[in-house]
This record gives structure tokens, sequence and C-alpha cells, in this order.
């Protein structure tokens, strides 16, 4: 059996036709749309009944998608006849990346004990920014199971500066050194 390309392949794939036709945003902004069309379940599952034919199911999502980029409707077209319509959220996951890379932006997820004020997220985004040497677009949540202090995640890295974190480390210490 043939593997499934990678969201990532696609995203790339559809992200290079793009910008050659500098439509990269549309592209994106159509991708969210597809997205929202694909999380109704009536339409979910008609693309998931074997009896239709794929040209049907293409035909009922590209009357739902008016004035969409052809690249877009087309990675549809390909997924669907692929049975790999549910990859929708990774691909725009992974486009909206290669967008952000273009642009020199990371996206970066704190997670703190009590809610950070507006202030202290510009501290923490221009401390980050100086860090990784890019512009940062910070999300934050707060999780109390953290005690104190934060996490943050960006990118692939992941800085651990909380309290439960430290007394793990400690714990760990203290166990290995008796």
């Amino acid at each position: 059996m043939a593997k499934k390309p990678s969201a990532k392949r696609y995203a790339l794939a559809l992200y290079q036709l793009a910008r050659d036709k500098g439509s990269v945003e549309k592209c994106q902004n159509d991708l969210r749309l597809c997205e929202e069309i694909l999380v109704d379940q009536n339409i979910n599952a008609f693309l998931s009944m074997p009896s239709i034919r794929v040209s049907q199911k293409i035909d009922l999502l590209k009357s739902n998608m008016e004035d969409v980029e052809e690249n877009v409707c087309n990675l549809m077209g390909i997924l669907i006849q692929r049975d790999a319509f549910g990859l929708i959220s990774d691909i725009l996951e992974q486009y909206g990346r290669l967008l952000d890379e273009e642009k020199g932006l990371e996206r970066a997820h704190v997670i703190s004990a009590i809610p950070i004020s507006d202030d202290s997220k510009d501290s923490l985004s221009n401390y980050l920014t100086q860090l990784v040497g890019k512009d940062i677009e910070l999300t934050s949540e707060v999780d109390s199971s953290i005690l104190a202090g934060l996490v943050a995640r960006v990118g692939d890295k992941i800085l651990d500066g909380s309290v439960k974190a430290r007394l793990q480390s400690l714990r760990k210490s203290l166990i290995e050194s008796t």
C-alpha cells in the first residue's frame, strides 16, 4: 500500500505554488475556509461515503468554496481522491509555519500558574525575540498545576522555569545523592 504524503509536503507544495502566483495569504485564508467547511458533520459524512463518486464529492466541495484559489481547490480534490481530507487542519498548520518562517516570525506559547499581564507578555515577548532572533507572536494559558513560574514553548524548544519542574529536579538530585 502506498504511503500517503504528509501534511507538511502538501503544505509546502501549495505554498510554493502560491508564492509563485503571489497569493500566499489568500491561500491561507482559503485553507481556513476549507477547514471550516469540513467541520460540518454532514459534509464530512458525505465525503466519507465510499458509494459516492469522487467527482460528486469534489462538486459538493466546490459549491461551498466560491472565490477560492484554484490551487486550493485542486489540493482539496487531491485530498478527496486520496481520502485524506482529514489532513486539512495539519496542512493549514504547516502552511502557517511556512508563512511565519518567511516573515521571520516565531510562535510562542506560554503556560503560567496565574494570568500574565499585558506588560509582562510584552517583556516576555521581547526576551524571547532576543533569545531566538525572530519576532515572537505570543499566546498564553493558565495552568495552576505548575505552581509558579512559567513554561514557554518556542518552536520546538521548551523553556521550563516552573516551580514544579524545579521541585522535581531537586527531588531527583536528592534521591540520586543518597
